[in-house]
């Protein structure tokens, strides 16, 4: 008997760092205020763009010649491709801007929760460059990585998903 309440103290106690970790991992990545409010129309110039960024992107894909994907994106073609998405699912709002330093992307995604509505905010600064993709910094709502920790950590997601 002595051993069964050991295990439900043990079981009890593992709950509470779990809830305690999900609680804390919440509180990390969702903000009660959207980064954005406000998504432009959708207009043929939007799909134009849009349809213009996902063909380079596939053809830097297909390429099997380079061991890297190789494509180039302006501002115009990203935010028609944001409002694309904003089509597909509903409250999601994203926005790139060429700023002194880089491209900065901005994203919101709103979540309906059992205890209030709150959003998924990320932004990235993304570093001019004629080579590799050079990530300044990625912030998920509080959280703030370095580009290169947010790189690798994807690329480990990657590997362990597919």
């Amino acid at each position: 008997m002595q051993a069964v309440h050991h295990l439900l103290r043990q079981l009890v106690t593992l709950l509470l760092v779990l809830a305690t970790l999900c609680g804390l991992v919440l509180w990390l990545l969702l903000d009660t205020q959207p980064l954005l409010t406000e998504q432009g129309q959708m207009n043929a110039a939007s799909v134009r763009h849009s349809k213009q960024l996902l063909s380079n992107l596939n053809q830097s894909i297909r390429d099997q010649s380079s061991p890297q994907w190789v494509f180039a994106a302006n501002t115009e073609e990203l935010n028609s491709a944001f409002q694309l998405a904003s089509r597909t699912w509903p409250g999601f709002h994203g926005r790139s801007e060429v700023t002194s330093v880089g491209l900065t992307t901005l994203l919101t995604m709103p979540l309906q929760l059992p205890f209030g509505r709150y959003y998924l905010n990320a932004s990235m600064m993304i570093l001019p460059s004629s080579g590799p993709l050079q990530i300044e910094q990625v912030r998920l709502g509080r959280l703030s990585l370095p580009g290169g920790m947010a790189l690798t950590a994807v690329g480990w997601v990657a590997d362990q998903v597919w």
